[in-house]
């Protein structure tokens, strides 16, 4: 009798505590959510919005033929076009995927440390300074946290559970390619797990210890999930490489870090309405706002006072036969 009324507490307090937090969250979403006829952000308006509308134009055309197809990450254009580049239903989606991480957050710090774990976990997540600002937008940290969240619940419920294993892998296996194809932060490193568990299924298979078997045995499902995670970005690649001889998921995917003998090009930022050696700050920064006087006004979130496109900063690549627009 006592454990079910434990039982009983701890999902009446879950459930209490979760709508508090989503309660919030939603409060938050609503105070961030932009204003009709408000500027978008620099990186809606010259990359996600217009390369989503170029794939529902003509997909195979864009994706084979238009360098744009690389610029950013395939989900930054392909998530958009799903909604149909309409930025209020895309701020709307981004925001419901924010409440569902919310949840994952919940599960999985309450896997790995108990009920006031995840309290606190969600209560950080929830009031974050400036994440909740950025995930009403046009942009792609609402996908991104959701899809990093989802890979680590299925890690975590895989290493924890032994009963719902293919459940766990699935969601893994969905999670990280979520990851890759909005902002491959773990290219390099999912290549380099695949690569130790594909020598951890040789060792097995040739020395055949039994600690080496068994550890084969075990990593083979892993392998496979990793295998099914990286095949769509992995095609990615390839068709980067055949059409673009850009052997990356983006130009912006961190491949400079491997390749330090290949610097960034150099870019020129040009402020139409701004005097010369005047500077301003970056559209997607947060901060106040000084007055010629050089007082600090209130936190108004920077790239909502910005001009639209046509006035705003502009970043050019040297090479001056490409006039696309320098997106990072």
């Amino acid at each position: 009798m006592r454990e079910i009324w434990q039982r009983r507490f701890s999902t009446s307090a879950t459930a209490l505590w979760l709508l508090w937090m989503l309660s919030r969250a939603t409060r938050r979403l609503i105070e961030y959510f932009p204003k009709p006829g408000e500027p978008l952000n620099s990186d809606a308006m010259w990359a996600y919005l217009p390369s989503a509308a170029k794939l529902l134009a003509a997909p195979w055309q864009f994706l084979l033929s238009d360098p744009n197809s690389y610029h950013v990450a395939p989900l930054g254009y392909v998530w958009p076009a799903m909604w149909g580049a309409d930025p209020v239903r895309i701020q709307l989606a981004n925001s419901a995927l924010f409440l569902l991480a919310i949840v994952l957050m919940w599960h999985l710090a309450r896997r790995l440390g108990g009920w006031v774990a995840a309290a606190t976990a969600t209560y950080l997540l929830v009031s974050h300074p400036t994440l909740a600002f950025y995930i009403p937008q046009v942009l792609t940290e609402s996908l991104y946290l959701f899809g990093f969240l989802l890979f680590l619940y299925g890690c975590v419920s895989y290493g924890l559970d032994s009963k719902r294993q293919t459940r766990w892998l699935v969601c893994m296996g969905a999670g990280l390619c979520i990851t890759l194809l909005t902002r491959p932060v773990l290219q390099l490193m999912a290549v380099a797990v695949l690569l130790g568990l594909l020598a951890i299924q040789a060792g097995g298979r040739q020395r055949g210890t039994e600690a080496r078997l068994a550890l084969a045995t075990r990593t083979k499902p892993v392998l496979l999930a990793l295998i099914a995670a990286l095949a769509i970005p992995a095609a990615v690649v390839v068709k980067n490489g055949l059409c673009f001889q850009v052997w990356g998921l983006s130009s912006g995917a961190g491949t400079r870090v491997a390749k330090p003998a290949s610097p960034p090009p150099p870019l020129t930022c040009t402020w139409p309405s701004m005097k010369p050696g005047t500077r301003r700050a970056p559209s997607r920064s947060i901060g106040s706002t000084a007055s010629a006087s050089g007082k600090t006004g209130s936190a108004t979130p920077i790239h909502r006072i910005l001009p639209p496109p046509s006035s705003s900063c502009l970043l050019y690549t040297s090479d001056p036969a490409d006039d696309t627009p320098f997106v990072d």
